[in-house]
C-alpha cells in the first residue's frame, strides 16, 4: 500500500468515526432522560442577583476616574478673592 492510500484511508475512517459520534451524540440527546429539579430549600441562601451582597474593595473611584485630578478642577474653578 502507498503512502498516499494510508493517508486517504486513515482520513475516510476519521471522517466515518466522527459521523458516528456526531449521529450518537444527535440521537441520544434527542430527548432528555431527565428534568433536573432540585429541592428549593437548598438553594435559598443564595442571593440574587449575583454580587447583590458582595463588599466594595478598595476605595471609590470617582465618576472622572481620578479623585485627585477632579480636586483640582474644582480648586481652579473658585473664583480668586479681590
Amino acid at each position: 500500500m502507498t503512502r498516499g492510500r494510508v493517508v486517504v484511508v486513515t482520513v475516510l475512517v476519521l471522517a466515518a468515526l466522527d459521523a458516528g459520534r456526531s449521529l450518537w451524540a444527535r440521537l441520544g440527546f434527542a430527548q432528555p432522560r431527565s428534568q433536573w429539579r432540585p429541592d428549593p430549600a437548598e438553594f435559598a441562601s443564595i442571593a440574587w442577583p449575583p454580587g447583590v451582597d458582595a463588599k466594595p474593595r478598595g476605595r471609590e473611584i470617582s465618576r472622572s476616574g481620578n479623585s485627585n485630578t477632579s480636586r483640582r478642577h474644582r480648586e481652579a474653578r473658585q473664583p480668586t478673592p479681590t
